[in-house]
């Protein structure tokens, strides 16, 4: 299934949270994904993978060293972020690669 170009908005809530107050904040960021051919397992990583990058960085994800609560908290929003923004796609093919389901495309050409 190639399509000419896919936008996928990957939504995040980030808690901010300085001070005593929790500050709950949604941030958005678009990914295309032009020119990917997600009936194929290795356009269906293609899409996850700009999904995943997309929601690191509407989730504010940090490198280096952090308590490990900030680290909890930002893989907790990219684990959402990812599965709202795959599940709006409605891609099968890159559902199954989700999930883990790493035979989906085999599996459904013999059908």
């Amino acid at each position: 299934m190639q399509r000419a170009t896919i936008g996928v908005v990957v939504a995040a809530l980030v808690l901010i949270a300085p001070h005593a107050d929790a500050v709950e904040m949604q941030r958005q960021v678009e990914v295309s994904l032009a020119g990917v051919d997600t009936s194929s397992d290795g356009g269906a990583d293609e899409a996850l993978r700009r999904i995943r990058d997309a929601a690191e960085e509407a989730c504010d994800v940090r490198r280096g060293p952090q308590p490990l609560a900030e680290r909890r908290a930002a893989r907790a929003c990219v684990a959402e972020a990812v599965s709202q923004a795959v599940d709006n796609l409605g891609d099968p093919q890159v559902t199954a690669r989700h999930r883990g389901n790493r035979t989906y495309a085999s599996s459904s050409a013999r059908s």
